[in-house]
């Protein structure tokens, strides 16, 4: 079943930190004392270690999954087919050993009256293919107002306020949520909610906005809180036209990257002057800047990228964890940033929608991240060598790493 979730690498390990990590089993579930002499006894049979107690909220021993609530988890996120293949390899009756007194005393019983059996019919179900796909850059706080929603829409208000017509398949979306505005940078509280919908977040400022103090304050502030994954966005942003604005932008991002925390991303905005669609300078201005305050192996993610092939070269020799993320920007991109395209390492490619913007069709308000399909089938045409669904299961797989 772990194979089949997050890929052929996957341990029963990697599907607790899963589960735990996106919080996906709700939390006060109890276990009997049969659950726990079951989930001791395959511990003891696998050489896993044995806690005090098995715990779901921890998930804290990959004998929690046998519990029927994380079996319902696995089940939910495998498409029709995949959990046939599994019911065809692995299902058999398996005989019961009766004890021969057990036989004596039921038979020595009088039997009870015959019971009419009640035929059934159950309805039969379509079940479309479930593909996980990972919106590695979003705004919430952006999308509501454009949606006119409320301030405390959840992701799924705003899924629901931008309805898509059905397709051969079904999206389980996770992601990042991007809030770089200070005014509307979150609570712990909506951090906390957030990851109970799957969805991770990052703190940030705009380069086009310079911090107040107080603003500054606040950033850094939230910097501390343990589930904050992201550094960003942050960066620099040549498309005003104040070289003055370009002087500050880079003291900004010079005061703020000390103050990164060790596990998190940070996320580069970098955009180059407007009659320079790749922003060649601009990607390297950066570079020199980051490299000055940020270790070699630090985790990186170049948001929204329309980098060159130069670009990747520079920024891999020099940051190997560096990760290029496209936006629906790549559906114009030129022949240049096409090849940029296909020379991603595959296991350095992301997607992002960068909700609200990136229309992808005008028949959508705006973009969201239950979109984010159709930037994947743009990739995957440039590219050549992965379909529509390896390229949402490939970049769901590189974002759960990066993140």
């Amino acid at each position: 079943m772990a194979k089949c979730m997050l890929g052929p690498r996957a341990t029963p390990q990697d599907l607790c930190d899963h589960i735990r990590r996106y919080q996906l089993i709700a939390e006060g579930w109890q276990m009997t004392d049969s659950q726990q002499e079951a989930m001791d006894h395959l511990s003891r049979v696998m050489g896993w270690s044995v806690p005090k107690t098995f715990d779901l909220d921890l998930m804290n021993s990959p004998a929690v999954l046998l519990h029927w609530r994380s079996l319902k988890i696995m089940a939910e996120a495998l498409p029709s087919t995949t959990l046939a293949d599994l019911r065809s390899t692995y299902a058999e009756v398996i005989p019961q050993q009766v004890p021969a007194t057990v036989v004596h005393e039921v038979a020595s019983e009088r039997a009870p009256e015959p019971v009419e059996e009640l035929e059934v019919e159950l309805p039969e179900e379509d079940f479309l293919p479930m593909i996980h796909a990972f919106d590695s850059h979003f705004h919430l706080d952006r999308t509501r107002r454009k949606l006119r929603l409320s301030p405390k829409a959840s992701v799924s208000d705003l899924v629901e306020a931008v309805p898509v017509p059905q397709k051969e398949y079904v999206l389980k979306m996770s992601g990042v949520v991007v809030f770089c505005d200070p005014d509307t940078y979150p609570s712990s509280q909506d951090i906390q909610d957030l990851l109970k919908e799957r969805y991770l977040v990052a703190i940030g400022v705009h380069p086009k906005h310079i911090l107040t103090p107080p603003q500054r304050q606040a950033f850094l502030e939230l910097l501390r809180v343990p589930e904050v994954a992201g550094f960003g966005e942050v960066g620099i942003d040549h498309t005003v036209r104040s070289p003055d604005m370009w002087y500050r932008q880079e003291e900004q991002l010079r005061s703020l990257l000390p103050h990164i925390q060790p596990h998190q991303v940070l996320i580069l905005h970098i955009r180059g002057l407007r009659d320079d669609p790749t922003g060649l300078e601009a990607y390297m201005r950066c570079f020199d800047v980051v490299r000055e305050w940020v270790p070699l192996e630090q985790k990186i993610q170049l948001h929204c990228f329309s980098g060159t092939e130069e670009v990747i070269r520079v920024w891999l020799e020099r940051f190997p964890n560096t990760y290029f993320s496209l936006s629906g920007m790549v559906a114009k991109f030129s022949d240049v940033q096409r090849r940029a395209v296909k020379s991603i390492p595959a296991d350095r490619l992301l997607l992002e929608t960068d909700a609200p913007y990136f229309l992808v069709s005008p028949e959508f308000p705006c973009s969201a991240p239950h979109l984010l399909d159709h930037t994947a089938r743009h990739v995957s045409q440039i590219r050549g060598d992965l379909s529509l669904t390896e390229v949402l299961e490939l970049t769901d797989r590189n974002g759960s790493n990066l993140f």
